[in-house]
């Protein structure tokens, strides 16, 4: 028998949820979430600027699509010198629950049996399956809505 609290899949997808809010919350407080997003949306444009100039074929397109990609590659290299600081602070948050989870719901065997089986993952989920579903649909609808929240100016 394994512990739970309402169900395992349900207690799962509430600690995934609630890890991916505090994800998010720590990146917006402590990573410098607004120059990472400026980074973000730099590239995205330069990339997009870089590949218009290249569909033209003429040598001064082609060169300034050619420096357009060393700005984009100092901006990415800008870009990741946040990601040790990252990677630290998210094994601090995440590790420990994490573990608990593993320990707590490993015995609980299959967590979700769906009728059909979808692709890589199978029809048969046990935790750590359904641990990895929920914190990365979570973690899209929260970036959705941390995204409007952006753009209204919250940030």
């Amino acid at each position: 028998m394994s512990f739970q609290i309402i169900s395992p899949a349900i207690d799962i997808a509430v600690i995934a949820i609630a890890l991916a809010i505090i994800s998010m919350m720590v990146q917006i407080k402590f990573l410098n979430w607004k120059k990472t997003r400026q980074l973000q949306s730099s590239i995205k444009e330069k990339n997009k600027k870089a590949m218009e100039l290249m569909k033209k074929g003429d040598e001064s397109s082609k060169r300034e699509a050619e420096e357009l990609q060393k700005q984009v590659m100092q901006e990415m290299q800008a870009q990741f010198q946040n990601m040790p600081k990252q990677l630290i602070v998210s094994m601090i948050i995440f590790l420990p629950p994490f573990l608990l989870i593993q320990n707590l719901y490993s015995s609980a065997g299959f967590i979700i049996t769906l009728g059909f089986e979808v692709p890589l993952l199978g029809a048969k989920w046990g935790w750590l399956k359904w641990y990895f579903v929920c914190a990365f649909i979570a973690g899209i609808v929260i970036n959705a809505i941390v995204s409007k929240l952006e753009k209204k100016g919250a940030f």
